[in-house]
C-alpha cells in the first residue's frame, strides 16, 4: 500500500484542526480531557457516519470523519 496519500491527507487534516482550533491548551490534565472529549465526539461522529453510509460501498462520509478522529489523536499525542 502506498501510504504517501493517506498520510499526506492527515498532515492536512492536522493544519486544518490547528488552523480552526489551535492546540490543546491548558494543566497538562485539562488539555488531556479535552483531547479525549474532542477524540470521543470525532468517535461517535464515525459511527453515525458509518450507520449514513453503510449502504455505499464507498463510504465517503465515513472516510472523513475517521480522517478527522485520527487528526485529533495525533494533536493530541503532540499537544500532551
Amino acid at each position: 500500500m502506498d501510504w504517501a496519500p493517506l498520510m499526506a491527507a492527515l498532515a492536512a487534516e492536522i493544519a486544518r484542526q490547528d488552523d480552526k482550533h489551535g492546540p490543546f491548551t491548558g494543566t497538562p490534565l485539562g488539555r488531556s480531557r479535552l483531547a479525549v472529549a474532542c477524540l470521543e465526539d470525532e468517535t461517535r461522529e464515525s459511527r453515525d457516519a458509518w450507520r449514513a453510509d453503510r449502504a455505499d460501498p464507498g463510504r465517503p462520509h465515513l472516510r472523513v470523519e475517521l480522517l478527522q478522529a485520527a487528526a485529533v489523536a495525533m494533536r493530541a499525542i503532540r499537544d500532551l
